[in-house]
């Protein structure tokens, strides 16, 4: 017995499939792309978490499209980035957006995105979901220091060099 034979052994199969990569810790989908829309084929508990709206029912949403979900001015990058990895089974793609919760604020969301599999003419794409908010506020604060560094330094009375050994 192979290897890969031991393996497919080990695999829970339906059901436990299912209910395996819906307890992942982050968010997963498949979805494919419609016009200027994705369409939300599976997603697991964790994308709703990811998008801070536990009150949306999961089941509600597969099969319609999400875009009207992502902060109007990050669509363009996500249609960009499907854009630069479609036809290319190899492409792994990135992109960062906005969603808005059910707690009213934006919350940022990072994707990886990379192709699935081709059905009926139809290209499904793997997608996975995690929260930057806690990333996108140290970002912001770091550039705030930055600033206030900067000012300091154009203010002050005291010459700054760069020492080069």
């Amino acid at each position: 017995m192979q290897m890969d034979d031991k393996l497919m052994e080990m695999l829970p199969g339906g059901d436990e499939y299912i209910r395996l990569i819906s307890r992942i810790p982050c968010g997963m989908a498949v979805l494919h792309h419609v016009d200027r829309d994705f369409c939300l084929d599976f997603a697991n508990d964790g994308f709703l978490d990811i998008h801070h709206n536990k009150d949306k029912n999961l089941k509600d949403l597969i099969g319609h499209g999400v875009i009207k979900y992502i902060h109007e001015e990050d669509r363009e990058a996500l249609f960009r980035e499907f854009e630069r990895i479609s036809g290319h089974e190899d492409r792994t793609g990135r992109v960062d957006y906005r969603v808005e919760g059910s707690d009213g604020h934006l919350h940022w969301v990072t994707i990886r995105v990379r192709f699935a599999y081709d059905k009926n003419g139809i290209r499904y794409y793997y997608v996975a979901y995690s929260g930057l908010d806690t990333q996108k506020k140290i970002e912001e604060k770091l550039e705030e220091n930055r600033n206030r560094l900067e000012e300091s330094m154009m203010t002050t009375d005291l010459q700054f060099f760069t020492y080069y050994p």
